[in-house]
């Protein structure tokens, strides 16, 4: 097989809300979620090769959820020169309550 780019799509807000709390519900005190900035989104996205984004987990050495992100090639291989981190976690910064945080 091979990415071509198209992968993935929209979901129904009620999907995404019960997926969400599920995992809060199964997971407490784990991050539900994670911010990038653009900047570091379009870094790697500019990258030779890159028809999108990988998202890896792994945990930090508090055994919190943590989550790196790669570009992808078409053959589906990662594109390893640039590995995104230092991502902002929910919590705390989740912004305002809404049907994904809470």
């Amino acid at each position: 097989m091979a990415f071509d780019g198209s992968e993935g799509g929209p979901i129904s807000i009620n999907e995404a809300s019960e997926a969400t709390k599920r995992w809060r519900d199964t997971n407490p005190g784990q991050i539900q979620g994670e911010f990038w900035g653009n900047e570091i989104l379009q870094t790697l996205m500019k990258q030779e090769e890159a028809v999108g984004l990988r998202v890896h987990f792994g945990l930090d050495k508090e055994g919190k959820m943590q989550s790196f992100i790669t570009a992808v090639r078409k053959d589906e291989s990662d594109i390893l020169s640039i590995v995104a981190d230092f991502s902002c976690p929910c919590p705390p910064r989740c912004g305002n309550p809404n049907p994904l945080n809470s």
